[in-house]
């Protein structure tokens, strides 16, 4: 299945694996990002986040959520995801795309109502048994201003890029469970998937 247009907007869920049960707490929390200005409809925002391979990886895997957004994944440049609104958040393998040294993760984001925010959990297990684990927060970089090649690790950006603003971490209960690979297919209803994660109620932004 074509999963690029699977990732968008869902009212409480953050970025990777939607799990049925709960294993192992991941060692670091994504938070829900965005830039620290008014979060109003029809914004576009730029997001990036450098980090380096420093191992052959044996195994990758990329999980994004969006709230009230649509919004493009790249990873050094090229187009991974392409998520819509009022789409499951989607995990997807990204083993092939990454390459030894640096590599970035970049997103271009359009709001379609407000409060925007957008999650991102990226597992590395390496061939030596190493695993690491990227997520969104405040370290990351955003900027309005559109730039050429700013999706590539390459970029030297012309002008300065703000530093992203967290709203929050996603909630624990369903945060991506690295013990766990079973995701409900984005085929399901909501109220299937709010069933299988025991949810009563959402964990958006504030």
């Amino acid at each position: 299945m074509n999963r690029w247009w699977l990732c968008g907007f869902i009212p409480f869920v953050l970025t990777f694996v939607l799990p049925v049960a709960r294993g192992a707490e991941p060692a670091v929390t994504p938070h829900w990002i965005w830039d620290e200005t008014a979060r109003e409809p029809d914004q576009t925002l730029l997001l990036r986040k450098e980090f380096v391979v420093a191992q052959t990886v044996r195994f990758a895997e990329l999980w994004v959520a969006a709230d009230f957004h649509r919004h493009q994944v790249f990873l050094n440049g090229q187009l991974r995801l392409e998520c819509d609104d009022y789409a499951l958040p989607v995990r997807q393998n990204v083993t092939a795309w990454l390459k030894p040294g640096k590599n970035v993760l970049a997103i271009e984001a359009r709001s379609s109502a407000a409060p925007a925010a957008v999650a991102v959990w990226l597992r590395i297990e390496s061939d030596d048994g190493t695993r690491e684990q990227l997520v969104s927060d405040a370290s990351w970089s955003v900027s309005r201003t559109p730039q050429a090649d700013w999706s590539l690790a390459e970029f030297h950006p012309k002008a300065a890029w703000d530093q992203a603003a967290s709203f929050g971490p996603v909630e624990w209960a369903m945060q991506p469970d690295p013990m766990v690979d079973t995701a409900i297919s984005p085929l399901d209803n909501y109220e299937q998937w709010e069933e299988a994660l025991d949810a009563d109620q959402g964990t958006d932004p504030p």
